[in-house]
């Protein structure tokens, strides 16, 4: 089939502020001398750091690059945003924009030049976010118009909302369009309901963003998801014009978009006013959704009044709604008042809400007081002190390892035991293993005794490697010996392969032996391939073939390429061995797999070369995964040269699943082509549930368009219903 026309949205980059310290829209300032503050924490200090940013600059001209440059200071991200605030004063654009282009053309491994840029960059936009839009995008550097492009539409808006959205209608570039698109939907605090409800309006039809999918990313419809709920256009529509946000809700296409809208909506009105939220979202019949928009409105009261979120509990009746607000409520409640938040956890009933809350304030009470923590969860039953403690410990251990040391082994309650000595032992293991080795033995034993000790030989083996071989090889226990060890010599050969090889040449026991040497093959084949390589050629035959497989493993997902011709060396050299496919499947899927993700051409070109079927599909199947992911026309067309059979389909069956959420229609059509029956129906099907949530008129069409038994046509027109 002749390959088809695949509108793709391809996934935004999440837009990124400016690094070190850099600010929306600062405000420029002349600075001539000390500043007085108004801050009300230590005004002392920051008095103190604007002298000496103001003295340091001063002698420097605004203009002068180089002298500027010295005054960047990436380790000190406030202090060098203060001192080139005072030497650039109030320059104009035409001369930051000059100074700029000079520094874009320089070097950028000079130090300084990064904070320098940002802070030139921070001048203009605070100056004219329009003309520092159009020098943005008159440069060549793709990752530097995206990584700013979000917050100089955000300060444009805040200038001229109408003269930001026309220059963001100008923006020809899909993704750089997106970014701006979706910093619009952030708009100044004095937009008009008009300007909310067009902006709204505006993204809903962008065919990019449609065509992702519904809610299918964290930048869609960012007004109106929960991850923008403080300042998004629905936001601030539902608390001016709350009948307007209202009547938006209601005319969008799906349920899905409905429900979310709603529930932000419900989320900004529980901001101002959290009663009227609450009575809002009550009005709404169960099966409108009233769980989800109450669960919404308790979730965002939580954060300034826990006690009124937690009455309103009952009115949830479903139980995931419920355990997310209490969630919610208890982290919030903990932050304000941990005592009333116990107290209130002790009235839920058993289970895994009231469980999690513990850990909750637990960890919080934990931040300023672990011994008060500590105190909480032995007043607690047994269950809820196992899943309570590592957190609290972490805590102590952080801020005083003996007293949290020294708590736990005066313990001897088993449960206690276990869950705060896995939470220690990486810092007891490095400050005394001897002594953390002696506790384990001592203490109860234990079903997760073997994964304690493989920790902590994994840490000992870092600062005492022979200290580390003989403890683990004096474990009475002979499997627990053996499995430690084995961890010993693996971490040893990651190390200090040379010195690996030593210890290999001692031991006796034939696997381990051979294990060793596997490791040593692999970490020295990654630090030095060449001289790894040629001791491997210095062992015995079979010892030297099982080395290589074992670094063929560790190559497949660092280093594809090297492993493919390691793969195809090792075939050659056992081409009459006829399980040697079988034995390295796994490797080349792998390969195909971590090789497709920079070159899918050339990993599908290696792929044909596969001798076993299987593995062909395999890796045929990683392969559209990876590439359709950055260009489904080109997959489309390796798709459409592949011969019938098991390869193409298990190729087909990928390359549907990663375009049937952008271009339902087109990955139906595709589904269809699809040699194997049921393949080619779990494909289908898997389309139309995605389908149904843009298009279910479309989606319907094309199940009574396409070839099925009845019982496969009946059954996918119930998925529509």
């Amino acid at each position: 089939m002749k390959p088809l026309s695949i509108f793709i949205g391809i996934i935004a980059l999440l837009a990124v502020g400016f690094i070190g310290g850099r600010q929306t829209a600062p405000t420029l300032e002349a600075e001539s001398g000390p500043k007085a503050t108004t801050s009300k924490h230590t005004p002392r200090k920051a008095t103190r750091v604007n002298q000496t940013a103001t003295a340091n600059a001063s002698s420097v001209s605004p203009t002068d690059l180089d002298g500027l440059l010295e005054l960047a200071d990436s380790q000190m991200a406030f202090e060098t945003s203060t001192k080139l605030r005072a030497a650039l004063g109030d320059l104009e654009s035409l001369a930051l924009e000059r100074l700029l282009t000079r520094l874009l053309e320089s070097e950028e491994s000079e130090p300084g030049y990064y904070q320098l840029r940002d802070s030139l960059l921070n001048h203009l936009v605070a100056q004219d976010p329009f003309r520092a839009l159009d020098f943005v995008l008159a440069q060549d550097d793709k990752n530097f118009k995206t990584s700013n492009l979000h917050i100089i539409i955000l300060a444009a808006t805040k200038v001229d909302l109408a003269a930001a959205r026309a220059a963001v209608a100008e923006i020809e570039d899909p993704s750089l369009k997106k970014i701006s698109t979706n910093a619009l939907l952030i708009p100044p605090k004095d937009a008009t309901s008009e300007d909310l409800l067009d902006l709204l309006s505006t993204q809903k039809n962008q065919p990019y963003l449609n065509n992702y999918g519904i809610w299918g990313g964290s930048f869609y419809h960012s007004g109106i998801s929960f991850g923008n709920s403080n300042g998004g256009a629905l936001t601030q529509l539902a608390q001016k014009d709350l009948s307007a946000a209202e009547s938006y809700a209601s005319n969008l296409k799906t349920p899905n978009e409905r429900n979310i809208a709603y529930s932000q909506i419900a989320s900004a009105l529980a901001q101002s006013d959290p009663q009227g939220a609450l009575d809002w979202a009550k009005g709404f019949d169960a099966s409108e959704g009233r769980s989800k928009y109450l669960s919404a409105a308790i979730s965002a009261i939580a954060t300034k009044d826990p006690q009124l979120a937690a009455a309103q509990l009952d009115e949830l009746n479903d139980f995931q709604l419920k355990n997310h607000s209490i969630s919610n409520i208890v982290h919030s409640w903990s932050q304000k008042d941990p005592q009333a938040a116990i107290a209130w956890i002790g009235t839920l009933k058993p289970g895994q809400a009231k469980t999690q809350a513990y850990q909750t304030v637990g960890s919080s009470l934990a931040i300023n007081d672990p011994q008060a923590a500590i105190q909480l969860a032995e007043g607690l039953p047994s269950n809820y002190v196992k899943s309570m403690i590592p957190n609290i410990l972490n805590q102590w251990a952080n801020q005083d390892f003996d007293a949290a040391k020294n708590w736990l082994t005066s313990q001897d309650d088993p449960i206690t035991l276990e869950a705060g000595f896995s939470t220690i032992l990486h810092t007891w293991a490095q400050r005394d293993p001897a002594e953390a080795a002696r506790f384990i033995e001592q203490a109860p034993p234990s079903a997760n005794r073997i994964d304690l000790y493989n920790h902590l030989a994994r840490q000992w083996v870092q600062g005492d490697r022979e200290a580390a071989l003989e403890w683990a090889q004096g474990i009475e226990h002979k499997e627990s010996q053996n499995t430690v060890t084995q961890v010993i010599y693996r971490q040893w050969a990651s190390q200090d392969p040379a010195g690996a090889v030593e210890i290999a040449n001692t031991i006796s026991d034939q696997n381990q032996k051979q294990n060793l040497l596997n490791s040593i093959a692999t970490s020295w084949h990654q630090q030095d391939p060449e001289t790894a390589r040629a001791w491997v050629d210095t062992l015995p035959v079979n010892e030297r073939f099982i080395a290589l497989g074992s670094t063929l493993s560790s190559l497949s997902y660092s280093q594809p390429l090297e492993a493919a011709h390691l793969y195809d060396e090792l075939l050659t050299e056992r081409q009459n061995d006829e399980s040697l496919p079988s034995r390295f499947a796994s490797n080349a899927s792998s390969i195909a797999s971590s090789w497709s993700q920079h070159d899918p051409a050339a990993a599908a070109e290696w792929a044909v070369t596969l001798p076993d079927e299987s593995q062909q599909a395999n890796a045929f199947k990683n392969i559209a995964s990876a590439w359709a992911k950055h260009d489904p026309t080109a997959t489309s067309q390796w798709i459409d040269e592949l011969p019938v059979g098991k390869a193409r389909d298990e190729a087909t069956s990928s390359f549907v699943q990663n375009i049937s959420r952008i271009d339902p229609a087109s990955a139906f059509e595709w589904a269809d082509t699809i040699n194997d029956d049921q393949s080619r129906y779990n494909s289908l099907r898997n389309t139309i549930d995605q389908w149904k949530r843009s298009d279910p008129e479309g989606a319907l069409e094309a199940v009574h368009g396409v070839e099925l038994t009845e019982k496969q046509r009946e059954q996918l027109l119930e998925r529509l219903e």
